[in-house]
This record gives C-alpha cells, structure tokens and sequence, in this order.
C-alpha cells in the first residue's frame, strides 16, 4: 500500500536569505569553508523546492478532510503538533471520490445504502451537496449480495461461497444471520409493495387454505394461497393443526387487504377447518376439496385388486358390484358438474340408489349429505375450482426447493421456526415459476403476478432497516413514522 510522509512535502523552515548585501558563507566545525555552489547546482534545487512545494500544496488538499479522521492503522494526523504521520492515499480514495460537478472530494455521510441494485456511499460536496458512489468496498459487497442471493434461492454451501470471493467464512455467516434476524414478515411484504391480486377481475378472489409439517422442527405450517396469481398470502405457525389454529390463521388473512370472494380448502382433522371457517368467516363461501372427499370414499369403498400392471386408473375403476359401481359414477358426475341445476339432478340419482345399494355405499351417501352445502358453494360465485392443488402444489414446490433441500430448517423453537421460514417463503415469492403450465406465468414471480415492482431472485430487498424494525402484530392502518419514510427512500 501506497504511504506518503507529510514531513518530505512541508515547506522547509530554514530562513530566506536577506534580499540585498552579500550572503554570508556557512562555515564547517573544522573552520574549513565549503565548496561554493555552481549556477548548475542553484538551478536544479530551486526546481526541487518548487516541485517540493507543489506537492506538499496538493498533499494538503487531499488531507484537509482527513486531518481529524483517524487512518488504518489508528496514527491521527496533527499540523498543530508539527509531529509527522502517515496517511494511505488508497484508503483515503475507498472513502471519498471527488464530485462530478466541481471535481473536489466530499466528505462520506452516514452509512452505506442499496439503491439501483448496488451497493453506495454518500458523500456530502461544499458546493453541490450530497452524491453516490460506489467504492471498492461497495462493489465487493455487492458481489456478496449476489451469492447470498443464490445461496437462497438455489441452494449451496457457505464454505463454497467464502472460497469462491475469497473471503472470511464468518463474513458470510453475518449476512446471512443478518437476514435472518431482519427479514421482512408477510403482512410488512404487503405494506411495501402495495400488492393487488385482482379480487374483481374474473376467477380472482379465490383462496385456498391448507397447512403441513414442517420438516426438521415439530411445527405447522398454515398458508393462504391466491388461486390467481398463487402467491402466499399470509402465514401461520404453530405447534400443531387446530380449530384454534386456524382461528388465528384467519385473523391474520382479515388483517391483509386481500377480500376473498370463496375460500377452497379440505376439512382438516376432525373437522377443525370446517368449524374455524364457519366461525371467523360466515359470509364467505366454502368449498370442499373434491380430491380429499374421493379419498374418504374411496377408504369406505376399497376398489378391487390391482391388475398384473399394478396400475389401476382413478377415474375408471371397476367395482365387483353392479350397484357400488352405479354409485361411484354417480359421484365422479356431480365433481365434474358444470352448474348446480346438473348438480342437483345427480343428487337425486344417487338418492334413488340409497335403498338399492351395499351397506358402505350408503355410508358414502350419508357422507355427501353431511357435505352437500359444502361440495357445491362453487356455484354461488361462478368458479371452477373445486380443488385445493394450488396449496398442494405450493406445498410441493415449497418443500422440494427451500424447506427440505440441503440448507436444512433446523430451528430449535417456534420464533427460530418463523424467522427461517419468513426468508425461505420470500425468496419462494421473488423467483420466477420456471415449470409453471400456463405460459402466461412462466418466468415470473408471484409477487410480479400480484403488481409489485421487485428485482427477481433478490432477497436484500426484503431485509428490512435497521432503524425501523417493526413487530408483526403491526397492522396497516398504523401511520408510518417520518423514519421510516426516508429510510425507505434509499431503497
């Protein structure tokens, strides 16, 4: 590293020579005068002194702002001292960079911010006030930024990382603990982005519940999906799946903005989802999985052995009995009905059958009875959903790329739980559907299908300020405070 001594460029504090008479000879110890100086030799030091002064001039100018400040390696520099110090000339240029409109160097302002997906200083000028800009330091921040991202959202190592920039492997711990620690919940992603899911528009409005383990903890995951865009709503989680559970679930979805028309979901164990959503939603209509009503009947009704393929079709099987058979086709035919007139018809058939048929049919009939209401609020709104795939797909989706890949969810308590899954279930929302069947959706994100202005496959931006740290239980119509408000301004 490049160090300049001060003392070498200070103007030298022997007096000048009086302006008339003769100058008198300096005389050695010995008493011996020395050699008188030639033109030659007069000349050249009086350009050595000017080239001495000229850049002790400059020196100082690009010390002024320094002189207070301490360098590196701790040394502070002093004029009214006169005691000689060094300053690194690479050290002072990481931390100021001249202005672009008067060319003097400004002086740093506060700490480094994220603006335009990069890494800035800023930087306060005399004349023209503050600019950005993006020092060495920034520019190998940002280079940490990007693998952090990969690491979260395509998965990886932490020691590869540190050995792929070079780097200390527990600078790569404290970024990633610092997201950990600051990541934004789903209410405060909604507050930032704005997010519209297009309740009005034709199929919006349409929210599928559903809840599973979480593997490597002993929690539930409880998740509201958005049929349209299907992007996470909100989240819960608890120790286990409830009616009280799902209480809580459903007050967190009235806190958002979202205003669901039909609420798609299974009836939970023992019924808890069902009772959960007649209780906290009784103006909003339900509609039961038709996937896991076909299991239960499926469980009374145990088709015949598999064939020697050891395949057997799931809308075609072929029960030993006559009238279980009517029975079952009966029920496929009031799934896939298209208005609830065909609905109703089918019903009747499959009443008619209720004296005719086995013992476990008629449990299946008693079974649709209890769920009628249920099995065909579809109608009431005009949709065509009849299922809950999109949480099973989320589910899926969820588990096989952030839940259960090689980073691991090893949290040892329900709040470590919700920190780790708040980065994991926003890093699912900022990367695009690749696989996606609709062609319309493939390659983006569903924060991108809800309206929101977002970098794809960047986590940083849902890290929230250090100076605004806000709990969960903050609903939306809290006013910001005036901090906040600028903090979000370099964002």
């Amino acid at each position: 590293m490049t160090t300049v001594l001060l003392d070498r460029f200070l103007p030298s504090s022997k007096p000048s020579p009086p302006t008339g008479g003769t100058v008198a000879q300096p005389v050695e110890p010995n008493g011996i005068a020395p050699k008188p100086q030639t033109q030659t030799d007069a000349n050249h030091g009086g350009r050595l002194e000017e080239t001495r002064s000229k850049r002790s001039l400059q020196t100082d100018r690009a010390s002024d702002s320094a002189l207070s400040r301490n360098d590196s390696n701790g040394k502070c520099l002093s004029r009214e001292t006169g005691v000689s110090s060094c300053i690194s000339l690479t050290n002072l240029l990481n931390y100021t960079d001249a202005c672009r409109q008067c060319g003097k160097r400004g002086t740093r302002k506060g700490k480094k911010c994220y603006k335009d997906g990069m890494v800035v200083q800023r930087f306060k000028c005399s004349q023209h006030g503050y600019y950005r800009y993006p020092n060495r330091v920034a520019l190998r921040e940002e280079k940490v930024r990007q693998k952090i991202n990969e690491y979260f959202c395509y998965g990886g190592s932490q020691k590869s990382i540190a050995d792929g920039l070079g780097v200390d492997r527990q600078t790569i711990i404290r970024r990633i603990k610092k997201i950990n620690d600051n990541c934004m919940n789903d209410l405060e992603i909604i507050r930032k982005f704005k997010l519209d899911w297009h309740e009005d528009s034709p199929g919006g409005g349409i929210i599928v519940l559903d809840a599973t383990s979480i593997k490597g903890t002993r929690n539930v995951l409880y998740l509201a999906v958005d049929e349209l865009t299907k992007d996470l709503v909100c989240r819960t989680v608890r120790s286990e799946e409830d009616e009280t559970g799902w209480g809580l679930h459903l007050r967190r979805l009235n806190e958002t903005s979202y205003r669901p028309k039909l609420i798609v979901s299974d009836r939970g164990p023992g019924g808890c989802l069902k009772r959960a959503v007649a209780k906290h939603c009784p103006g909003i209509p339900h509609q039961l999985d038709w996937l896991h009503e076909l299991r239960q009947i499926k469980r009374l009704m145990r088709p015949p052995a598999r064939n020697s393929k050891g395949t057997v079709r799931r809308r075609q099987i072929n029960y030993p009995n006559e009238r279980e058979q009517n029975v079952y086709d009966l029920v496929i035919k009031m799934r896939n009905a298209r208005s609830e007139e065909e609905f109703d018809r089918l019903w009747i058939d499959l009443l008619r059958l209720y004296l005719e048929t086995t013992n476990r049919a008629r449990k299946v009939i008693r079974i649709l009875r209890n769920d009628l209401r249920w099995l065909k609020a579809r109608y009431s709104v005009g949709a065509d959903v009849a299922t809950s795939n999109t949480a099973e797909y989320t589910f899926s989706r969820l588990k096989h790329q952030f839940l259960n890949s090689s980073k691991g969810l090893h949290a040892h308590s329900e709040s470590q739980t919700v920190k780790a899954l708040d980065v994991r279930l926003a890093a699912y929302r900022a990367k695009p559907m690749d696989n996606s069947s609709d062609p319309l959706k493939r390659g983006k994100s569903t924060l991108e299908l809800a309206n929101a202005k977002i970098n794809k496959n960047d986590i940083w931006q849902f890290v929230r300020p250090d100076r605004c740290q806000k709990s969960e239980n903050v609903t939306e119509s809290e006013p910001r405070s005036r901090t906040e408000e600028q903090v979000r301004n370099c964002y």
